[in-house]
């Protein structure tokens, strides 16, 4: 059995026919992620088009909750129990047959509709969400030394001291999350354990990790909050595939930070391949 995270940019992408066709234990995973990026725009023409692949390996497909289910993973239960929408999967067939594979009429624009409106308050919402985060950025900008620039520019190995201040500051950003949240912060895990082994935790970590490319960056719109917020969409699909066998994606960016991510977990003795051990 193999699972891999399916990126949004390649839903269309043959390499997913491939996958898929390979072997009827070749699972796709969805985030809703992907689900809110197919629908923020034009949804009835994106979502029916984005959609089609996936609607033709319907017993292979897993669809993953959303955030707000994922920032109560306690870090001890199987994250394929916790992580996985098992209302969503199981009538994903029946989706395609009456959203997908049907004519159009007003039942389903009405629905594609509703879907586009949720789609876009939810990247409206990641606004303020995004403007945190670079204002972290930039209060972190101040504590990396020359020094420790030309090191992240380098990509090469780290010291001992920079790598604690990328993990300070992963574990930094999780507290933004947690207080900015509406959850009780002390419903959140302390032990270090089980905060590894959190969507919430590899979240922050790809953030801390996305930062140390972008303190690096000359490019004049690395101040640009639309694209960071962009960014930080992509960085949660990075983020859930760490748990399970890849992620499937077209941006190298992504591809490496997710690649980076698993390496710096699996060093802290967290779980990657969730399930397959």
């Amino acid at each position: 059995m193999k699972r891999i995270v399916i990126d949004t940019n390649c839903l269309e992408h043959p390499d997913l026919e491939t996958y898929l066709s390979e072997a009827s234990d070749n699972f796709g995973l969805i985030t809703q992620i992907s689900l809110i990026e197919v629908h923020k725009k034009a949804a009835i023409e994106t979502a029916r088009k984005a959609m089609r692949v996936l609607c033709r390996y319907p017993s292979q497909i897993v669809f993953l909750k959303d955030m707000t289910d994922l920032i109560y993973m306690n870090g001890t239960t199987s994250p394929l129990l916790t992580m996985v929408d098992t209302e969503q999967t199981p009538t994903f067939d029946a989706y395609c047959e009456t959203m997908i594979n049907c004519p159009v009429d007003e039942g389903i624009i009405a629905r594609f509709d509703l879907h586009q409106a949720e789609s876009r308050q939810f990247v409206d919402d990641m606004v303020p969400r995004g403007a945190n985060i670079y204002n972290m950025f930039r209060m972190a900008e101040e504590q990396f030394t020359a020094e420790d620039v030309e090191q992240l520019r380098k990509r090469e190995s780290y010291s001992g001291d920079l790598q604690w201040k990328i993990m300070e500051f992963a574990f930094a950003v999780r507290e933004l999350m947690i207080m900015t949240s509406e959850v009780d912060p002390a419903e959140f895990p302390r032990t270090r354990k089980e905060i590894i082994d959190t969507y919430l935790f590899r979240y922050a970590l790809v953030i801390a990790l996305y930062f140390t490319r972008w303190i690096t960056s000359r490019t004049p719109d690395k101040t640009n909050i639309n694209k960071i917020i962009n960014h930080l969409l992509d960085m949660k699909i990075a983020a859930i595939a760490t748990f399970f066998e890849g992620l499937m994606t077209r941006d190298a960016q992504m591809k490496d930070l997710h690649a980076e991510t698993v390496k710096a977990v699996t060093a802290l003795g967290g779980c990657v391949n969730c399930g397959q051990d």
